[in-house]
């Protein structure tokens, strides 16, 4: 009966707080263009837990492991996809002088109506939904680019816009640009030696 209490200790529930520090945590390192692409998952998954647990929200709160920190950003990153297409349902089906608050509204009534569950994910969809490294994640995802999944803007131009932070460039787009930069100058030195 005791190993039985201790595993259930094991599996706590995570807050609202955790869920925020886990989503700040996996979007600070998951930024990180030298390091993202060349590092093994539990490699990255460490250095989210890391960057968890330095999180001033959890301090206090008993450590998580990587694995289950990799679990949870699983689920939330699974729930708070198919909230994103809802959100994207509503905000193609919102009217003239709807407000986000309308369109959110309309969301969580499609997420409810196809999942049959409430969304209690809000806290993670907000923090979330304007980063472009998630949104080019969650919109790139198995499917080619259509009108659904295009940067978002309302039809009367205004209070739906959403503004998405900048993301910085990565370890192979700097190669590149580099590997170009010196082939534009090799061929230029050629070009003047022909003339």
């Amino acid at each position: 009966m005791r190993a039985h209490h201790c595993s259930r200790e094991a599996r706590r529930r995570w807050s609202n707080a955790e869920d925020g520090a886990l989503v700040t945590a996996w979007l600070n390192t998951s930024k990180d263009g030298v390091i993202a692409n060349e590092q093994r998952a539990s490699a990255f998954w460490k250095r989210v837990c890391n960057y968890y647990h330095g999180c001033t929200a959890v301090k206090d709160l008993p450590p998580r492991e990587w694995n289950s920190c990799k679990q949870r950003w699983t689920k939330i990153n699974k729930e708070v996809q198919k909230f994103c297409g809802c959100f994207d349902q509503a905000r193609r089906q919102a009217t003239s002088g709807q407000s986000d608050d309308d369109v959110y509204q309309m969301a969580y009534k499609f997420y409810n109506q196809d999942m049959k569950t409430n969304f209690i994910l809000e806290h993670a969809w907000r923090a979330l939904r304007n980063d472009q490294k998630w949104c080019s994640l969650y919109r790139d995802k198995g499917k080619t680019q259509t009108k659904r999944s295009q940067p978002a803007g309302s039809v009367d131009g205004g209070a739906m816009e959403e503004q998405v932070e900048e993301r910085p460039i990565g370890v192979k787009a700097v190669k590149a640009a580099k590997f170009k930069a010196t082939k534009t100058v090799k061929r230029t030195t050629e070009d003047r030696r022909l003339l």
